[in-house]
């Protein structure tokens, strides 16, 4: 039945959430149960709203962890704010066929309700991640009209970019990368090596195709794929009202620390951080998230005639995680407890949800006026829906970064930057103590990516690990 899915109003949000809900039931319940056939024990499972329930659960609901992905990136992100000073960050998730974009005002990140999958609607919270088809396997090609492109289509990891040397012909972001000395010869500590003078090679004829230079053809695909990411990103705050100068750029996945300077450089962000392990953050995430219930119900009515009813289902909600906590073998006392409400004005057709408690009128005028610019006193406000989340933590050991091995003269190579090729010193991470400074352009190597400063750029190594980059104008 619909309201076992989702017990909310608007039919048809609740039938495509359903329907897709059903479409992927047989194949999750599948594989779960192999999985845990195989490791001969449970396990938990990512959600698209943030913290894990047990694979029992999600095959209940396997909805829940369609885009639960990214919110592991997300996840770790508020966890970095929080042993942090900084605040208010922006997260930049790039690996080999997307980029994912989320803002976390405060280092708490924010949900939506809204989420598409393909052309179909779901109403389930998730994360408020913005995706688009832009990674380091993402294609360039030439449209109708003669014009650069590149995505949403990628190469994948077979034959994945023309630098993996099997069969790979088209000109991939890694390989503008690569002939543009962002990369190295090879990869994952040297295990994955990388062709440059073939991935060279097709370059070379896309820009013949395009009757560019070389140089031309490589800045070319990474300005395309940056004005692609920026658009993203620029999407993400403009839809909760957020200036990108208050914001630093978090920038993880194997090609993000490689791009971010560019993107903070285009939205006037001043920062930008790449947390240790970067090509690992995402699982990071996952692995410290907590365990996750939660609840919802439309009872769309006037604010001022709601209080009893606001009562009366936070109560049953408080009940019911209680017991499905006590299922999962947990202690309800340890759980943390938040009730939020969805609310309009009258007429409207979007909420805001606000935390269920205090001014509730109050609360969601002020939230209105920071998003839209706006707040009528005197129109009517609507309750629409009653949430309630529990979360329950894990006690999970927080990763310390290795001690910097001894220090060496770094190498150096070309990389090609907006103004021409420079020589670039290129410093291995392990090897920068805490408090080490650097002068741009530099480019700083690790096992599963890789950080550019740019020229005009200075990197600062904090007590944490974690890489400070200013980028400069």
């Amino acid at each position: 039945m619909s309201h076992d899915v989702l017990d909310e109003f608007r039919e048809y949000e609740r039938a495509s959430t359903t329907v897709l809900d059903a479409y992927v039931k047989p194949l999750v319940t599948r594989y779960l149960a192999d999985l845990k056939a195989t490791t001969k024990r449970d396990f938990f499972v990512m959600k698209s709203g943030g913290g894990v329930v047990s694979q029992d659960e999600v095959s209940r609901r396997p909805i829940d962890m369609v885009l639960s992905g990214p919110a592991g990136g997300v996840a770790a992100a508020a966890a970095l704010s929080r042993g942090s000073d900084r605040k208010n960050l922006v997260t930049f998730d790039m690996g080999g066929t997307s980029a994912d974009f989320s803002a976390l005002p405060g280092g708490e990140p924010t949900w939506r309700t809204d989420a598409v999958i393909d052309t179909f609607p779901i109403a389930i919270p998730v994360v408020d991640v913005e995706s688009i088809g832009a990674g380091g396997g993402s294609l360039a090609w030439i449209d109708s009209g003669g014009a650069l492109r590149v995505g949403p289509t990628s190469a994948g990891a077979d034959p994945g970019p023309i630098a993996y040397g099997k069969g790979g012909t088209d000109v991939t972001v890694t390989d503008a990368d690569l002939v543009g000395g962002y990369l190295g010869r090879s990869l994952l500590g040297g295990r994955l090596a990388l062709d440059e003078p073939l991935a060279r090679r097709g370059i070379e004829k896309l820009a013949d195709q395009l009757h560019l230079s070389l140089v031309e053809a490589i800045l070319g695909v990474q300005r395309v794929v940056r004005a692609s990411m920026a658009k993203a990103m620029r999407l993400v705050l403009a839809r909760r009202g957020l200036d990108p100068k208050e914001y630093a750029l978090l920038a993880f996945g194997g090609a993000g620390p490689m791009h971010a300077w560019a993107l903070a450089r285009e939205l006037g962000v001043r920062a930008v951080l790449v947390p240790f392990l970067p090509g690992a953050f995402s699982a990071y995430g996952i692995l410290i998230s907590p365990i996750r219930v939660e609840y919802s119900r439309s009872v769309v009515r006037p604010l001022e005639r709601a209080a009893s009813v606001m009562r009366q289902t936070i109560e049953e909600f408080r009940e019911r995680a209680a017991s499905d906590l006590e299922a999962h073998g947990l202690d309800p006392r340890r759980s943390r407890i938040e009730a939020r409400v969805d609310l309009r004005f009258r007429g409207q057709s979007y909420e805001i949800s606000v935390p269920a408690r205090g001014d509730l009128a109050r609360a969601f005028r002020r939230e209105h006026r920071r998003r839209y610019g706006y707040a009528s006193r005197s129109e009517r406000i609507e309750l629409v829906t009653i949430r309630l989340v529990a979360r329950v933590p894990r006690a999970v050991p927080r990763p310390r970064p290795p001690q910097p091995a001894s220090a060496v003269a770094p190498h150096s190579r070309r990389v090609l930057f907006d103004d021409g090729w420079h020589d670039t010193p290129v410093h291995e991470r392990g090897r920068l103590g805490a408090d080490t400074e650097i002068e741009g352009p530099a480019v700083v190597s690790e096992d599963h990516a890789t950080t550019i400063v740019p020229p005009g750029g200075r990197l600062r190594v904090d007590r944490f690990g974690l890489l400070e980059i200013s980028v400069g104008e």
